[in-house]
């Protein structure tokens, strides 16, 4: 797993001190206000009373007006309207409420999402001939449209209007629909609504009274709003703030049933458990295939119903698991086969008839462990649609956008994308983004590193429920306003055990005074950063878990490290042996860091032979401090040793794994490939 830079969020302590007390407020509670930089009188009253902050008129939309008479008139002439969102939990949320707000004005309206199989995201021809056949007069989107030029003139020539709902950047090129109501479009800065947010207000202006929409919709805009990580600031956050109160009563039978499966207690659910329980499940029927019952889940009353697709959608959500993994485990056995991938600075793998609804979640996850941006792509046939994960100031969009002409069809933005070519034209793909890539490091002293901000250190005793209660009046915590992270340094690991058949792992930390377990998700036993006894630094978020009506402290591992590491050094020499991998350039100063003698080698040597080692790269190389080797001449003489059969070395998503070999006679390690390269430079 790649190191991670560890960054503090920096805060005046004189001035949270006066803000504390000027507002009243716990220390700590006005520390994170700073770090969050959020210091006029103004926004810090919003965030700490966030459900007395005033929603905004919904006629500020540009185009609100036209889409309300538009759809007005449908009303009156008895038209069939349909509704079009989108399979992900935004576009389900704002399709079930604007779905729910027109029945309820007694139109004539049927909703549709797309398939992720057979039409992708947004509108396209084969779904408008469908509504055609239907009978609709009149098209409202939302979470997508306002870039379906194409699509929407088609509509327009079968006689059919449209007005688009939507909170995506427009392109050049806009809709000729009947109304655009898209808050980019507005010459004023708005609050950046979620699809659901705009839905919302659109149900606002045409019922004409937002707080009684409040009660009935609210709950549905903090579902989508939270999934699709808006920033929880003003607005956004005033509705997710009501939304969740709404949630807590109960009111809708589906949402209550999913919760229920979940796990989570209705009058306990917050922004987390929207985020990490109830929009994976929503989200997992788009991505195999089956969307439209969540819609349905939404707006039904019928308990037997909803009991059956909350059961439906946890299902699915397994299957989902099931098939994430199992495109992680194959994309480590393609990895395997070819470790040269492991050195792009783009890394692209594709495999055949994996599930394209969850590529995306995979090349999350495979960015992540690598500390690279990462395209997974799912093949059928001559045909490959697959989904890429940056992070930083990469822009994986512009990246693809070097190499347009490769794509059937790509879109997305800085962080993610989505894209559909030939499989053909996949390894070539894999050279010009790597070339891509190339330049950006050159014109930028290097690819992004992933960084993990902290807002402040605290000794391990300290970190208690009394500060976790602390921090409740900064909550909802979301996109924007995180749940604080804490760095615990040099505490003391005295136990470790396993949760979750070995997916999870608890550690008990002391620092000689108290003992605290911390949780670790998704660190299996290879992969553990460390063995009872050692130092560790690690950055925690603190929470609370309510267990047999008793409230206990929770502490979440972000990430882990022994003590004393440099990151830096190890980060810096993980990208010089990447670079000499890759046949690159180097200079004399580089290669010296990079070669390693026989002394060195013997030493990576014997600690092998004397115990297989399962881990991080950087925890062997704490293990080997004082044999005088750099953390670029340890890569090395792992891979130098590994090519002379002394060692077998494999590499996985979340650990590399050695094992001494037998060795029959001597061998020079001059005989290695890579001493053979550094020699040459």
């Amino acid at each position: 797993m790649a190191v991670k830079r560890w960054t503090a969020v920096q805060g005046d302590k004189s001035r949270s001190r006066s803000i504390a007390e000027r507002f009243n407020i716990p220390p700590f509670a006005a520390h994170l206000l700073l770090t969050r930089s959020i210091t006029d009188d103004e926004a810090i009253e919003s965030m700490l009373n966030p459900a007395q902050y005033p929603l905004g008129d919904p006629m500020e939309l540009p185009d609100m007006d036209k889409a309300v008479t538009r759809i007005r008139r449908a009303i009156e002439d008895n038209e069939l309207v349909a509704v079009y969102g989108d399979y992900d939990v935004d576009g389900v949320t704002a399709t079930s409420l604007l779905y729910t707000c027109f029945e309820g004005l007694g139109m004539r309206v049927m909703y549709m999402l797309p398939s992720r199989d057979e039409d992708g995201y947004g509108l396209s021809f084969r779904v408008i001939d469908k509504m055609n056949e239907h009978g609709v007069s009149l098209i409202v989107t939302v979470d997508n449209g306002v870039t379906a030029v194409d699509e929407i003139a088609y509509a327009a020539s079968l006689g059919i209007d449209t007005v688009v709902t939507d909170h995506h950047r427009p392109t050049d090129r806009l809709p000729q629909a009947v109304a655009l109501v898209d808050p980019h479009l507005s010459e004023k800065e708005l609050c950046p609504l979620a699809g659901v947010g705009v839905a919302f207000k659109l149900a606002c202006a045409l019922e004409g009274d937002t707080a009684q929409a409040v009660g009935k919709y609210a709950d549905l805009v903090a579902l989508g709003s939270v999934a699709d990580v808006v920033p929880l600031k003003g607005e956004n956050r005033a509705l997710v703030t009501l939304g969740i109160a709404e949630m807590r009563k109960g009111n809708r039978t589906g949402l209550r049933l999913l919760m229920l499966n979940a796990g989570i207690e209705r009058t306990a659910v917050d922004a987390a458990g929207i985020a990490f329980s109830l929009a994976p499940r929503i989200n997992s029927a788009g991505r195999m295939g089956k969307p439209d019952k969540t819609v349905r889940l939404m707006i039904s009353d019928d308990i037997d119903q909803c009991r059956s697709i909350a059961e439906e959608l946890e299902s699915d959500n397994i299957n989902r698991g099931s098939a994430y993994r199992k495109i992680l485990e194959e994309t480590w056995n393609t990895i395997r086969e070819r470790p040269e991938l492991l050195c792009d600075r783009v890394v692209v793998v594709c495999g055949e008839g994996w599930n394209h609804g969850v590529v995306g979640i995979a090349a999350a996850r495979l960015c992540e462990t690598l500390g690279k941006p990462c395209i997974i792509l799912a093949s059928e046939g001559d045909i490959a649609r697959g989904s890429g994960r940056c992070f930083g100031d990469f822009s994986l969009h512009a990246a693809l956008t070097s190499c347009a002409e490769l794509f059937v069809a790509y879109g997305g933005h800085r962080s993610a994308a989505g894209m559909t070519l030939h499989t053909r034209d996949i390894e070539q793909l894999r050279i010009r983004l790597n070339e891509y890539a190339a330049q950006y490091d050159l014109e930028h002293g290097g690819m992004p590193v992933q960084e993990l901000p902290y807002d402040c250190e605290l000794p391990l005793r300290t970190v208690t429920l009394s500060l976790v209660d602390d921090i409740a009046c900064l909550e909802p915590f979301g996109a924007d306003n995180p749940r604080p992270t804490v760095l615990l340094r040099n505490v003391k690991v005295t136990g470790i055990r396993p949760l979750g058949r070995g997916a999870h792992h608890r550690f008990t930390l002391s620092d000689g005074a108290v003992f605290k377990e911390v949780v670790c998700f998704g660190m299996n036993r290879n992969s553990l950063p460390c063995g009872v006894g050692d130092m560790v630094d690690c950055l925690v978020e603190p929470g609370i878990n309510e267990y047999n009506g008793e409230l206990q402290l929770s502490l979440k591992v972000k990430d882990m490290r022994l003590s004393g590491i440099d990151a830096e050094a190890i980060i810096e020499g993980g990208r010089l042996f990447e670079r000499m991998m890759r046949g690159e350039e180097l200079t004399e100063a580089q290669v010296q860091a990079l070669l390693c003698d026989r002394a060195m080698c013997a030493t990576v040597y014997r600690y092998i032979t004397a115990k297989d080692f399962s881990g991080q790269y950087e925890m062997l190389y704490e293990r080997l401090k004082g044999g005088g080797l750099s953390y670029a001449q340890m890569l090395t003489a792992l891979h130098v040793l590994a090519s002379l059969d002394f060692i077998e070395l494999e590499e996985d998503s979340s650990c590399c794994r050695i094992y001494a070999k037998q060795q029959a006679e001597k061998t020079s390690l001059e005989d290695s490939p890579i001493m053979k390269r550094l020699r040459s430079c």
